[in-house]
């Protein structure tokens, strides 16, 4: 029979679900915004140990010390699909285009436990579900993706590069970097970019197969103005022939590459707050 909260310190799941576990410290992960829906998860700091360097150090405190990390606006079905993958190992996939917001919103909440492992395999699982060739039927990146990540993530952040690199060449409408969401998060300053990068492969590599070569230009802004304004990109009715294969880097590269945390040290710093006040033994909220 698996422990109760009362015999376990009061940890809930996934601290008393797992029997190899059950023992040891844990860190506290409160995910949803105040209310019914919100939920705590315990989760072993000598699980998160393997993948986060936040937790190196405290495997052996005392159970009353263990820390809490707050993610209001984490759903708690994505620390559900998180400790399943933590525990089990089942990885999760993309299968509908509302998987790629849900990807997205773990990967968030692993910058906030610095589990930068998996955050780099979470884009990757997104760049395979994308890599096809763009069709009717195939999964688009749709704009309500892009909004949540810009309100949930600070200037610099790796996804939303990423993902808006997923959007311009895999969205459901160019149509929708003009909305006025977008304009307010600053969102088309990441897509200038991205679609710069696209082009700018397309005039070097004119013969290249995945590249429709018919024109070195494949995006047609068209342009809207108001009197007495500077004319500005009327998005509705501008064309972006989409490129056939997802390019990820400035020279043509297609993995994740760029978008990756490649050391502890880099998961800290990004981590932030969490990783200061996980370090205190403090309660933290982001």
């Amino acid at each position: 029979m698996a422990p109760s909260c009362n015999t376990c310190g009061g940890f809930s799941r996934p601290y008393v679900k797992y029997i190899p576990w059950w023992t040891g410290n844990a860190v506290s992960v409160i995910c949803g915004p105040d209310g019914p829906k919100q939920r705590k998860f315990d989760i072993h700091i000598k699980a998160l140990f393997n993948v986060s360097p936040l937790f190196a150090n405290r495997m052996n405190e005392p159970l009353e010390s263990h820390p809490a990390i707050l993610l209001p606006h984490i759903p708690p079905r994505i620390l559900d699909s998180f400790s399943t993958w933590l525990y089990l190992g089942t990885v999760p996939q993309v299968k509908a285009a509302a998987d790629i917001l849900a990807l997205c919103q773990m990967w968030v909440a692993c910058q906030n436990l610095g589990a930068y492992p998996i955050q780099n395999k979470l884009l990757d699982i997104v760049r395979e579900s994308l890599s096809v060739p763009p069709s009717p039927t195939s999964i688009k990146v749709k704009a309500e993706v892009v909004e949540w990540v810009f309100r949930n993530t600070e200037a610099g952040c790796r996804l939303r590069g990423f993902i808006v690199a997923c959007f311009v060449q895999r969205g459901e409408s160019v149509g929708g970097l003009g909305s006025r969401a977008f304009e307010e998060l600053g969102v088309w300053h990441e897509a200038t970019k991205a679609i710069t990068r696209v082009e700018r492969m397309r005039m070097e590599n004119p013969r290249n197969p995945l590249l429709p070569p018919s024109h070195p230009l494949h995006f047609y802004p068209a342009y809207k103005q108001e009197e007495g304004k500077l004319p500005v990109i009327d998005f509705e009715n501008t064309k972006w022939v989409l490129p056939e294969v997802l390019i990820l880097g400035d020279d043509g590269k297609t993995d994740v590459g760029d978008f990756e945390v490649k050391s502890d040290d880099l998961a800290i710093i990004e981590a932030k707050k969490a990783a200061k006040l996980v370090e205190e033994g403090k309660v933290v909220v982001i």
